[in-house]
């Protein structure tokens, strides 16, 4: 039927986490990102059929306001083989 992918953004942070969606600053941020590809089953179902990580790297939180997830290059990461 289809699939669907979820990325996420899995920071390293310690402490309280600043509001990124309002922050004009750059504030630096150490995180990786996971990408999950769910299998939509003709029985409506989502089957989980793959997970993968990026490896973790520094980066400026304004990143975050001018790319997507799915352009892991952007934040200078590769996907782990």
């Amino acid at each position: 039927m289809g699939e669907v992918i979820v990325y996420e953004m899995i920071f390293d942070y310690k402490g309280e986490m600043p509001d990124l969606a309002y922050g004009v600053e750059a504030i630096p941020l150490t995180g990786h990102i996971h990408k999950t590809t769910y299998f939509i089953a003709p029985t409506k179902q989502f089957v989980k059929m793959k997970e993968e990580d990026t490896d973790t790297k520094s980066f400026s939180s304004l990143l975050l306001n001018d790319h997507n997830l799915w352009d892991e290059k952007a934040f200078g990461m590769t996907y782990k083989k």
